[in-house]
């Protein structure tokens, strides 16, 4: 019998704790396990010793700590997990070619800071780099990256996010899923609100997340008016995140790039429309490429108010739209913006099949 390929993942972020690259990480190295033997070098410990993929946690994120986990483990495919300086010059010094997995921030976020031109060079150094939008892809583009690129759009679980089996009674809601910083754009829907609620008056604005910019989203629903109208539901633990959806009749994500922060794909947007509902989002990053435009949502301006009010006006106001936006979602994720797709398109490339 064949042996199984033996596959490192070299990263900072893993589950348990949470967040995009996690996500994605996590989602292919449950689905990767039963074809690969899988190690995950890691700083983050398991919450749990029945992993169906060896976990070898590393004391710090120093390279020189990475280069060694690596010379015991031996793999015969390395994947990067996320770009970063470290984990990429952990890569280097082990002389092993390896597959980068880019999300977005991770590197532009390093424009202008002494080290750029040192992370591009590691980044070209990739035998592939597997970016999450076409938008993303564009922007290392842009930046001197030349290595082989793929583009592999982000899933969901569509057993895991899926409409409420009975409707659940609530307010015309719209929600967003983020975390609270300046650049995911929740001031441009509180800023809206006003113009919504002349429509709509008992419209209510549900924010799921935690950040440092709830204090300034909350003194701009007092200046216009809407504190009563926006509820800051705080953090959500991961296992009551599907149920959340089931509150809304919208959602919304209208990121814009800002201080060197750019929304590469928007999986909440997928999330979303798993669950049946339309979403809207702005023309920034990756976001376009998460909806289908007309179909399954709306498609923005990055900052425009009037439009962003318009269009929800419009989808309050017309629960047929509603419902077809939401059933053409989620059979967009059903067959195709789903974890499973998403692992067997990374595994081909990884290994070299296609």
């Amino acid at each position: 019998m064949k042996a199984k390929p033996h596959v490192a993942i070299l990263t900072f972020d893993f589950p348990p704790s949470t967040g995009g690259v996690q996500t994605w990480l996590g989602e292919m190295a449950a689905r990767w396990s039963s074809r690969m033997r899988l190690t995950v070098i890691t700083p983050v410990a398991a919450n749990t010793s029945h992993e169906p993929w060896e976990r070898f946690v590393v004391p710090n994120t120093h390279p020189w700590t990475f280069w060694r986990a690596l010379q015991a483990v031996q793999p015969e495919y390395l994947v990067i997990g996320h770009a970063h300086p470290r984990l990429l010059l952990a890569a280097w010094l082990a002389r092993r070619p390896f597959t980068l997995i880019i999300h977005g921030a991770d590197f532009l976020a390093a424009r202008g800071r002494w080290h750029f031109p040192l992370f591009v060079a590691l980044i070209n150094k990739a035998q592939r780099i597997i970016a999450n939008s076409h938008a993303l892809a564009a922007r290392y583009r842009q930046h001197g990256v030349h290595a082989p690129l793929r583009v592999v759009h982000l899933g969901t679980d569509p057993n895991r996010f899926h409409p409420p089996a009975e409707p659940v009674p609530h307010p015309p809601t719209i929600l967003t899923v983020s975390r609270l910083h300046a650049y995911k754009g929740l001031d441009t829907l509180i800023t809206a609100l006003p113009h919504i609620r002349q429509a709509v008056p008992k419209v209510r604005y549900l924010i799921a997340g935690t950040g440092p910019d709830r204090p300034r989203l909350e003194a701009l629903a007092r200046q216009y008016g809407v504190e009563q109208a926006v509820v800051f539901r705080g953090y959500v633990p991961d296992e009551e995140l599907p149920r959340i959806y089931h509150e809304a009749d919208i959602f919304a994500l209208l990121s814009r790039e800002e201080g060197g922060n750019i929304e590469g794909f928007g999986i909440v947007l997928l999330e979303a429309a798993a669950s049946g509902l339309p979403t809207i989002a702005a023309r920034s990053g990756g976001m376009p490429e998460a909806i289908r435009d007309g179909i399954t949502g709306v498609v923005v301006p990055p900052n425009d108010v009037q439009a962003v009010a318009r269009h929800t006006i419009d989808l309050l106001q017309s629960p047929e739209k509603r419902r077809a936006m939401g059933q053409a979602g989620r059979r967009w994720v059903e067959e195709q913006m789903n974890w499973q797709r998403v692992s067997e398109e990374v595994a081909r490339l990884l290994l070299g099949s296609t």
